[in-house]
Parts: C-alpha cells; structure tokens; sequence
C-alpha cells in the first residue's frame, strides 16, 4: 500500500478519535447537567504541580471518606497553616503554651483551621487563639461542611482523649441547611455516602486522584474525566444483593429538630469530661432585614447572589433556631452581630479576615461574660 494512502488512513482516524473524544466529552457535560452539577469549560487548566489554593486537590482542601465521620481531610502533612500547624486531624497555633488548659473549637468551613482559601488564612479560631492564648491553648477541630452531628460523632470519639479539656466552642448553624442526612424513614441517622456504603458494601472514596490522567487530559477533557472519576470510585452497584430492613418505622425530624438534639447530647458528653460546652448559632448572610449596605461595596455585590429560595431555606432554619437556642443555657446566638456592612464577608456563607475577627471577638466576649473560670 502507498505510503500517501497509508498516511491518509492515519490522518483521517485521528480525526475521528478526535471527534469522537469530543462528542464523549460534550455527553459528559452535558450528563452533569442533568445531574444538577455545572458543565466545565473545555481547556481548564489544572497545573498539578502548583496546586491553586482554592482547588479540591490542594492538600489544605483534598477531603478523604471516612466511615464514622463521612469525611475528613486528606492533607497528608502537606497542608501549610497561617501562624500555625497541622497535628493530625486538628489545627493548632502559635499562641499560648500547649501546658494551658484546652479550648477545643468545633464546626464546618467557617471554623476550620484547613481551609486557608477563604478568608486567607485568617479564620476566627486563629484570632480567637490569640485572644485566649495568656490562659488557654486552643486545638481547632473543625472540618469543611461539617454539621452538629458529625461535630457530636467527632467529640464522641476524641474528647475523652485531650488532656486538661477545660472548653468546647462550637460555631454552627449554616450547614444544618445541607442535604447531609438521608431523607428516608429508614435511614435517619447516616450520610447519604454513608447509606451508599453500607447497602452496597463497596466503599466510596472522594480523595481526588492525582494520578489518574495526565495534565493534558485534566485540561482538555474536564467533563469526560470526572465521569470516569466517578466509576473509578465504583459507587456503581447495579444488583443490588444487601438489603437493610426497612420496616422500621422512625419518625423523620426536621433540620432544627436534629440541630437541637445533637447539641444537647454534644453538651452532655462535654459535661462528661469535665469541661464546659458552648455552642453560637453563627452569623451569615442573609439574614438581616435593612438594606443599608452600601451601593457597589463587596458585600452588596455577594448579596445579589442570594436567591429566594435560599434565603426561605435559610430564614426558616434560623427563625425557629433562635427561639430554641434562647432556652439553652449553653447556647448563644450570634447570628446578628455580623451584618453584611460593606466588606466583611468573603462569599454569601464565609466571612473574610475582617468579619472573622469579629466573630472571634464576639465568641470572645460572651466567654469572658458566661464562663466563671474564663
């Protein structure tokens, strides 16, 4: 055969692959949306040899499944903290001698010590850290969108554990809205992974897989790699041969119903080691009621990113929350004392540096006024 003709066979195959990858890739797009999630731009560029610091990959965000906690952080000690350091699953900071009584903080992004994207490192804990550092050492436990149940499996696990637990903050709230538990009256108590898990008996991991494609793939084929992700994970069980029993009949709680129990039994097992539990109902956007914020100012513009929807969710949870944490000894609300007045939140749900100082100071001083020993 012709080497022309040979070269022409060659030349019109890869263009048929090349088509073909693109019309598996604009399916897989186009999959996604039908599944809720965003299409992804072909081209984007992932450099995974210098992690941005907002990506899931970076090891300060990289999650990894865990099967008492849903998720836990996968940094693999490669996670840098501002003014601090990472022990474990737990975040500590340059201020005050580790021989100081243990304040430990619970809660989700806000609170957590990994996540240094949000508010540049600055989160309320580390500011919180140096306002207590002449009487207490603070050891930071909060996680990404962890909620009052994973905090109360966490503290379970781990409290009996800290030496000298004088204190327990819990910054919470905002992520009782998330669809985190299964709706079903069978299965009330576990992560929707969770439930996955345990029906099928095959495990699902969420650590992104560095190692999968190549850099090139990541950038051209964004779509058509996160649908092989996703089978690799092997989430995918289509014969279902392990049943639970479904016929008891437990009564399905409201968001605020749960909110309400994790935290008292979070404050009883604090109780049990000695130690004192608060817990703040934390501020966010949304739930003020002026409009007072100033035209073109950074907060305005995160306000318009509010939808009706979210905002009904959101009022509803909050509205019955308060009352509820008005008849607690333990609980403060705290929601109002970060009204968004120009710039001190970073998204609709984070504060920035500025706004997370302020919580820190508010936590802070109701600590000062409720805490004898404080």
């Amino acid at each position: 055969m012709p080497l022309k003709k040979i070269t022409k066979i060659i030349i019109i195959n890869i263009l048929i692959l090349i088509i073909l990858v693109i019309f598996l890739e604009i399916c897989s797009g186009f999959f996604r949306i039908f599944y809720g999630k965003k299409f992804l731009p072909f081209l984007s560029y992932i450099d995974l040899n210098k992690p941005e610091i907002s990506k899931p990959y970076h090891p300060c965000n990289e999650m990894k499944t865990d099967v008492l906690l849903s998720h836990v952080n996968n940094h693999n000690g490669k996670c840098k903290v501002k003014e601090g350091k990472v022990v474990g699953e737990y975040v500590v900071y340059n201020y005050g001698s580790n021989n100081n009584p243990i304040l430990l903080t619970l809660g989700g992004s806000t609170t957590s010590g990994f996540y240094q994207f949000i508010s540049n490192g600055d989160t309320y804990p580390k500011y919180l850290a140096e306002l207590v550092s002449e009487n207490y050492y603070l050891i930071n436990g909060g996680v990404g969108d962890y909620n009052s149940l994973q905090e109360l499996l966490k503290f379970n696990r781990d409290g009996s554990r800290f030496k000298n637990l004088k204190l327990v903050v819990s910054l919470n709230g905002i992520n009782e809205l998330n669809d985190f538990y299964d709706k079903s009256k069978s299965f009330p108590f576990l992560s929707v992974n969770q439930n996955k898990m345990n029906l099928n008996q095959k495990w699902i991991g969420i650590s992104y897989n560095k190692s999968l494609f190549s850099k090139l793939t990541l950038n051209l084929t964004p779509n058509l790699r996160n649908i092989f992700i996703n089978f690799s994970r092997k989430n995918f069980n289509l014969f279902k041969s392990n049943t639970v029993n479904n016929n008891l009949d437990f009564k399905i709680l409201t968001n605020v119903d749960r909110w309400e129990t994790n935290i008292k039994r979070l404050n009883a097992l604090v109780e049990l080691e000695g130690a004192t539990f608060f817990v703040f109902l934390q501020p966010t956007m949304g739930l003020e009621e002026d409009n007072s914020i100033p035209n073109n100012s950074p907060d305005k513009l995160l306000k318009e990113n509010l939808t009706n929807e979210y905002k009904e969710k959101l009022l509803k949870f909050y509205n019955e929350a308060k009352k509820r944490c008005d008849l607690l000894y333990f609980c403060i609300d705290i929601s109002n004392k970060l009204p968004p007045t120009g710039n001190v939140y970073n998204d609709i749900r984070h504060a920035n540096s500025k706004g997370n100082k302020i919580i820190a100071n508010e936590i802070y001083k109701n600590l000062r006024l409720n805490f004898k020993s404080f």
